[in-house]
């Protein structure tokens, strides 16, 4: 349902269910496969429904899908940054792979009380947009640590009124 290009054309990614592939890209050569970032949350069976990569970064972020018990869906968004690894660098706990010096580790999980249909973020803040199924539209900014906040819960109070009426 999405597929993605880092800001430098370098990675490009596609979900399938609860994997995100994440390729070298290459016009010219066959793509060399970087890393599979399985996705287990909470349960088994969750869908990844968009993918968006930071302009700054690798931050890859993800809007996905996770059954709850009674088979009502609750989603999260999930954020991964994938980076060159280098001897100093610790090893972290949430660490999933690492694949010819490139690691990726979960940076964060956020709960969302309804389906994530998209996601963008802005081109030059640390600021992810991410529109609902219902129909609801959210701020999200990144701190230093790469960890997610929603705006509204940190003083943003000026939400940006978006009307859609179809004609």
């Amino acid at each position: 349902e999405s597929i993605v290009f880092s800001h430098d054309g370098v990675f490009l990614a596609v979900p399938f269910n609860d994997v995100i592939m994440v390729w070298f890209f290459s016009p010219t050569e066959k793509m060399k496969k970087l890393m599979e970032l399985r996705i287990a949350v909470r349960t088994m069976g969750n869908d990844v429904k968009s993918l968006v990569f930071s302009p700054r970064d690798y931050i890859l972020v993800a809007g996905i899908g996770e059954p709850r018990d009674g088979g009502d869906r609750s989603d999260i968004i999930g954020s991964f940054k994938i980076e060159k690894a280098n001897k100093s660098m610790p090893i972290p706990d949430k660490n999933l792979t690492t694949v010819e010096g490139w690691t990726a580790t979960v940076a964060d999980y956020h709960p969302t009380k309804s389906s994530v249909s998209t996601l963008a973020f802005h081109p030059t803040l640390p600021l992810l947009v991410c529109g609902f199924i219902n129909g609801d539209v959210k701020y999200y900014a990144f701190d230093s640590d790469d960890h997610l906040s929603e705006l509204t819960r940190v003083g943003f109070k000026n939400l940006i009124p978006f009307q859609h009426r179809i004609q």
